[in-house]
């Protein structure tokens, strides 16, 4: 009963999610450029932080001696959130069904592709799925693992966000350990305030750099991915642009896109989405990025052809 009571709480959270994510669509389409404000650009943030994905998640793992008889586990995760922060989620609500020793989680989608702990759980989402909801998951238990690597990959990103923004990375490489946690642990929770709390070493520097990092993925919906190939498969392609705010940050995301992608088409055949959102590709990069960035201060732009 609990676990179906927390099913339909879930389910019922990801229906008003999905209304936050149409009005926010509605409102790049209609204005904005009227989003530049500072105060406004504030809003869209919180919106995009507030977000979240409802999961299903099936664990396996032949050294648990219950897992085969697991329920499966319904949660939600921050969107913003590395696909790796949602680990303390699932470890909390397998409690005693444990193993003893250290765990660490690998998690892979129901054709059993392999998710890149390293990008937003919602990049993610929106690269290899359409529509399911909620997300079926299965993870994967290792033992004996040492480290947390979703934290080391999401401060490596952020290292290489400070890079690009302000020509080096001591920003994030000098932080104080206790600001460093509750960095990461704002991010994996969805908090943006509490986030932006802890950054201000380095925050004002990065929102007002004259560089910043665009990082796109492109898959064609028609060829599917195998755990074989996964990530690496060359049916998803990915760029990471530096872009300058004054030259190719001006520029129309339109112009931007079929330069980077050397694409001929008209880019309205594909399905563009920030974060979940479609957006009108007249805005240019420097506004996409001031609205709809991920935490570790990139834009990821997916695009779904047919």
């Amino acid at each position: 009963a609990e676990y179906v009571d927390r099913a339909v709480q879930i389910a019922a959270k990801a229906k008003k999610e999905a209304g936050t994510r149409d009005a926010l669509a509605k409102r790049l389409r209609c204005s904005g450029a009227h989003l530049m404000t500072n105060e406004k650009a504030e809003e869209v943030q919180e919106a995009l932080w507030s977000g979240f994905l409802p999961l299903k998640v099936q664990v396996e793992d032949d050294g648990m001696e219950s897992s085969a008889s697991l329920p499966p586990l319904y949660l939600q995760a921050p969107r913003q959130a590395p696909v790796g922060a949602i680990q303390e989620q699932v470890l909390h609500l397998l409690g005693e069904g444990l193993p003893a020793g250290s765990v660490a989680l690998t998690f892979w989608d129901t054709h059993q592709v392999h998710l890149n702990s390293n990008y937003p759980l919602g990049v993610v989402y929106d690269l290899l799925e359409s529509g399911e909801i909620p997300w079926k998951l299965t993870v994967k238990c290792t033992r004996d693992h040492q480290g947390d690597e979703a934290r080391d990959q999401f401060f490596n990103a952020l290292k290489a966000a400070s890079y690009a923004a302000t020509g080096s990375a001591q920003h994030v490489i000098t932080m104080p350990t206790a600001e460093a946690n509750k960095l990461w642990d704002a991010c994996r929770a969805g908090k943006r305030q509490e986030y932006k709390d802890a950054a201000t070493s380095f925050h004002d520097k990065m929102e007002n750099a004259q560089r910043f990092l665009v990082r796109v993925f492109c898959r064609r919906n028609k060829q599917k991915l195998d755990s074989d190939r996964g990530w690496s498969s060359k049916h998803i392609e990915s760029k990471l642009k530096v872009v300058a705010a004054e030259k190719e940050g001006l520029m129309q995301t339109r112009q931007a896109l079929k330069d980077w992608l050397q694409v001929d088409t008209d880019l309205e055949t594909a399905r563009l989405t920030i974060a979940g959102i479609p957006f009108p590709l007249e805005l240019s990069l420097v506004q996409l990025w001031r609205l709809l960035r991920a935490p570790d201060y990139t834009l990821y732009i997916v695009v779904r052809w047919p």
